[in-house]
């Protein structure tokens, strides 16, 4: 780890005192960064029935003239008192990492605080860190009327999915005049009878209805220096309501490549719930 990047966990950590009660061990929180507008990262922390923190991060970024896509780094911290405070990292290639460190305080329903972004080791040199500030709920169940929500605002949640104990998170955001929402999700796909692929999915603005319902198709590709294609097929839909947001997310993607087979990647069905 960085030098820069140890000195501020440590500070966190430095701040730790018997843990508020409404910090309900046991519970899940879901979002994403934040600056008044939806960010990536897509994380997801949990505050483990042993005290401790873990948390999972989603995100793509690029260093110099290279692009990583659907990267996921796990962190995991000591038992949090007034704040909490976690680390990871992970090897995106040979002689380069991305490491991550949150801090920041929670309570029953909310996980607030910093995430900072560092690229480190020789390939990465000369790529910069970046520190945003994040907002995490635990799971809602939104019961009231379907609503057309406003302006600007934004909701945070969790997907019915999990990865080990950790649930995936959900973010939403309406645009400025209310017409539109965009979200940010991850979901695990099922390829064959082995392997599970992660994808980081930012849906772009997507209209409203007049029934406060939304629904957004999606087909992409990304392309690989090795000629590989990974074609992703995906659908958001949900219904804004007044006290939050429901519905169902699914994540499909079929890789080709010359002279080579694949399985097909498929996440099922997955509903999810997000909260202002």
């Amino acid at each position: 780890m960085g030098r820069g990047l140890a000195l501020l966990v440590g500070a966190a950590a430095a701040l730790a005192v018997a843990a508020p009660a409404s910090a309900a061990p046991g519970t899940t929180y879901g979002g994403a960064g934040r600056a008044g507008r939806l960010l990536s990262p897509s994380i997801s922390l949990l505050h483990r029935t042993d005290g401790r923190i873990a948390a999972r991060v989603g995100l793509g970024f690029g260093c110099g003239k290279r692009n990583f896509f659907n990267v996921v780094v796990r962190a995991a911290g000591p038992p949090p008192g007034a704040s909490f405070a976690a680390t990871g990292r992970r090897r995106i290639i040979r002689d380069g990492r991305l490491e991550v460190a949150l801090t920041g305080t929670l309570d029953a329903a909310t996980a607030t605080g910093t995430i900072t972004l560092a690229p480190a080791g020789p390939r990465f040199a000369g790529c910069k860190a970046r520190t945003r500030t994040f907002v995490l709920r635990a799971e809602t169940a939104p019961a009231g009327a379907a609503a057309r929500p406003a302006p600007g605002a934004l909701l945070w949640g969790l997907s019915a999915q999990a990865a080990g104990a950790l649930r995936l998170p959900v973010a939403l955001k309406v645009n400025a005049d209310g017409s539109r929402v965009m979200g940010l999700w991850q979901a695990r796909m099922r390829c064959g009878p082995e392997a599970v692929l992660t994808v980081v999915n930012l849906t772009p603005p997507t209209r409203i209805r007049a029934d406060a319902t939304f629904r957004r198709r999606e087909r992409y590709s990304i392309r690989y220096r090795d000629g590989s294609v990974d074609r992703y097929r995906v659908v958001f839909r949900g219904r804004l309501l007044a006290d939050g947001a429901a519905g169902t997310l699914r994540a499909r993607m079929q890789t080709s490549k010359p002279g080579a087979r694949f399985f097909p990647c498929d996440s099922g069905t997955r509903r999810w719930t997000a909260a202002f």
